[in-house]
């Protein structure tokens, strides 16, 4: 597998991953687009060597003054549990240390456990709720954050 950054030639396969990760936020590309033109910067995962033209993951992330948010991640069902999810995080991180960021923050799915359960594995701890912020199915979200050292 290979991480690289996410180009907006990407944007369709990233919608196609959206679509078999119901528990994923679900942007559009046009969303994406106008992030990558500002704020917004993400990475994919690819086989290695490359299946043609598959993604099998991203994370998308949006940085403002000395904090980052995700925005979302996710991996197709084929190749959780692989440590994708961990590297895509990994490349986030390690770009945003560099950057000189100092938190970053995601919501995520109250009912979502195996995400709750992979962010604290890398050192999120909850940090509040957020009633019904999700749609379809309606939802809480749980916030989560962690200090870059």
């Amino acid at each position: 597998m290979s991480i690289r950054l996410l180009v907006s030639e990407d944007l369709a396969k990233i919608e196609s991953i959206q679509a078999v990760s119901p528990q994923a936020s679900q942007w559009n590309a046009s969303d994406y687009r106008g992030l990558l033109n500002h704020s917004g910067r993400g990475w994919v995962a690819t086989a290695n060597p490359p299946l043609p033209e598959e993604l099998l993951g991203f994370i998308f992330i949006r940085h403002a003054a000395d904090e980052m948010e995700i925005l979302n991640l996710a991996v197709l069902p084929a190749y959780r549990r692989q440590g994708i999810a961990r590297e895509l995080l990994n490349a986030s991180l390690l770009w945003t240390a560099a950057d000189g960021v100092r938190a970053v923050w995601l919501e995520v799915r109250a009912s979502n456990s195996s995400a709750i359960s992979f962010y604290q594995s890398r050192g999120f701890r909850a940090a509040g709720s957020r009633p019904h912020y999700y749609s379809q199915p309606a939802e809480d979200a749980l916030l989560l954050t962690t200090a870059i050292p």
